[in-house]
């Protein structure tokens, strides 16, 4: 497997084969990767990252953290999956001196009943957060501006059943339930009629043969519910 994953060369007898197959990860992700015939030395604990960044002079007012990967989505579901209220900047801006780019998330202490748990967290999904004195920034908008929206906890449906793509639903599902942790409904085509839509927010239908939306009824609720603006969004994945 290890060959496979960094062999900068791949070679393949069979030539009818996808080329990501040769692919290896440094390619992949675009990284510098380096051979060595000799063992290395890990760096010691010290001198890697902190997962908390010292705090600026003053009492903790808010905690800003990256929205740049995967395990930046993992961490907002962990906080709100447990009710933690978490904003996030529509524009960059600048506060004791650093920029924070948009997306960045700020979960204020104020509108939380405790956070004492947020260092656990961040440290457990590799996350480096900063914490900050005052909502109040150098450049750009302040967090009580309309430019710092609030982040509401969607509640995620997905189709399954017969017709619906068993590979397309699978990664779906293990996406939400494996790899963010965050808890994915799941829809029987055959109850389309009778699902309870006010309590989705998102639907997601993989790809498939719906012969389920030839129903006139089944069909008329979903179009009810994406009329009324009850879901904020629903795709179909390829």
């Amino acid at each position: 497997m290890v060959r496979v994953l960094f062999e900068p060369v791949s070679r393949l007898t069979d030539s009818v084969t996808y080329d990501i197959t040769a692919w290896a990860m440094p390619y992949a992700y675009g990284l510098p990767a380096y051979a060595a015939k000799t063992r290395l030395q890990p760096a010691l604990s010290d001198s890697l990252q902190r997962v908390v960044e010292p705090a600026a002079e003053g009492a903790t007012y808010a905690w800003l953290a990256a929205w740049n990967s995967t395990k930046d989505v993992k961490f907002l579901a962990a906080l709100l999956n447990r009710n933690i209220r978490v904003r996030y900047a529509e524009a960059p801006f600048t506060i004791g001196g650093k920029i924070y780019p948009a997306g960045t998330l700020i979960i204020t202490k104020s509108g939380n009943a405790s956070l004492d748990m947020l260092p656990a967290i961040a440290a457990r999904m590799g996350v480096s957060v900063t914490r900050v004195p005052t909502g109040f920034v150098d450049k750009g908008a302040d967090f009580g501006s309309d430019k710092i929206r609030f982040i509401r906890k969607p509640k995620v449906g997905v189709l399954a059943g017969e017709g619906v793509s068993s590979l397309g639903m699978g990664e779906i599902w293990h996406y939400f339930e494996e790899q963010i942790e965050y808890p994915l409904t799941v829809l029987p085509v055959s109850s389309l009629a009778n699902a309870g839509w006010k309590d989705l927010d998102v639907l997601i239908i993989p790809d498939g043969q719906y012969a389920a939306f030839k129903d006139k009824n089944a069909a008329a609720r979903l179009k009810d519910w994406v009329s009324a603006g009850e879901g904020s969004s629903s795709w179909k994945t390829r």
